[in-house]
This record gives C-alpha cells, structure tokens and sequence, in this order.
C-alpha cells in the first residue's frame, strides 16, 4: 500500500531594518553679521531635508557666535588704579518651526559670551581730571572679541515636519544678537565702546533613517509549504 507521508518546509522572510545616517547644511549668509543694533530677527537661510533620502528623527541647530568692539577707557582720578573691561552678551539663532516669520519659535540655539580683560593698570590723570584719550592713564583695545558655540536637538514630529522638503527648497532661522559691555576698578573714568559687532555660524544637521532590506531565517515562521513524497509498503 502506498503512504502519503507529508513534510513541511520553512521558507525565508525577509524584514527591513533601518541604519542611521546625517549630513550637515550651513545657513546663508555664512557667518550672519553686523552691528548690534542691527542683528534682530535677521534670517539665516538653509536647505531642507531631502525626504528622498529617508525618515528625518532628528534635527540639531549649532550656532557658532562671536562678538567684537573697540574700547577705550580713561582714568579720570588723582590715583593710580587697576581697571577691567567686561562682557555679556548673546547671540541665538532660532528657527521659524511655525513659519510665521519671527523668532518666537522654541527650537534654536544660543551662545553666552561673557569675556574679562583682564588687569588693566591706569595712571593717574595727566589731564586734570578730563578725558583727553591720550597719555599713562589712558588704555584702548582696538579689538575685544569673545567667542563660544552651542547646540540644540529635536525629536518632535511637530518640529521635524517643518524641516522636510526636497533639499532644494528653503527654511529660514533668525539670528539675534546682544551685550552689555563694563568697566570697574575706577571711581571716575571715561568708558568708551565702538564697533560692536555680533556675527554667528547657523548649522542646521538632519539625522535619518534609511531602510535596509535584510533577510532573516526564523525557525517555525513564515510561509510553510507541505511536501508529499510517497512511500510503498
């Protein structure tokens, strides 16, 4: 008698998984810069993620931020005395995640910079008293300059949204600046600040996923395909 005796195969299923990968655009113009005054809201334009590359996850904002000034400070006293020229300032970069042309959006990044002169010696006056910008109890610095970076990320689907595009097209961050600049160390003294200037680096770094097919054996899954062999008894 013949037998039909089944058996069974395990075929392959094939799974996608996905690696992770990045690149790095850098806001136009390139740095943003100008005097104090004038770096409010001032746009830094970048490109879009290309969405033909994969799934954005993440996206980090850095900014790069320097201020500079030319100071000048006079000792208007009887008496020798140690002077310094101190900074604060900030500079941000904030990108327009609800493209309503302002930076009142969350997501950006900002630099303090916070910058010391150091000891600054000061004769006393040579001119009774009165600034005249010259002489022992006169100092000046053609260029003060801080520098400093900082960066921010975002997973929030609200905000990536806003990035994705085709690479080609824009997205605009707004740039900020502002500081304070002091002098201490003289009961009396002239304090002058000139030429200062803000400037900042925006870069603007898209992390994605990419799919990857891969293939997997999983015993006891996939799709099962009897075979019948028979047997003779």
């Amino acid at each position: 008698m013949k037998q039909m005796i089944p058996m069974f195969a395990v075929s392959a299923m094939s799974l996608s998984v996905a690696s992770a990968a990045s690149y790095t655009v850098t806001a136009s113009p390139n740095p943003v810069t100008g005097e104090i005054t004038t770096l409010t809201d001032t746009p830094a334009i970048f490109a879009s993620f290309d969405s033909s590359l994969g799934t954005l996850t993440e996206v980090r904002v850095k900014v790069t931020a320097r201020e500079s000034a030319h100071v000048t400070i006079e000792n208007n006293t009887e008496s020798a005395v140690t002077a310094q020229v101190t900074l604060n300032g900030d500079v941000s970069a904030y990108v327009d995640v609800n493209s309503n042309g302002t930076n009142d959006d969350a997501f950006g990044a900002e630099a303090s910079l916070d910058q010391a002169s150091g000891d600054i010696a000061l004769e006393a006056t040579d001119n009774g008293g009165v600034a005249n910008n010259i002489g022992v109890d006169f100092w000046s610095d053609d260029i003060i300059s801080a520098y400093e970076s900082n960066e921010s990320s975002s997973s929030l689907s609200s905000d990536l949204a806003y990035f994705v595009g085709d690479g080609i097209s824009t997205r605009t961050a707004f740039v900020n600046a502002g500081g304070s600049w002091g002098a201490s160390g003289a009961s009396n003294a002239t304090f002058q600040v000139t030429n200062h200037e803000g400037e900042a680096i925006v870069e603007v770094t898209y992390i994605y996923a990419v799919p990857e097919p891969s293939s997997f054996i999983l015993a006891g899954l996939g799709s099962l395909a009897f075979i019948f062999r028979r047997r003779r008894s």
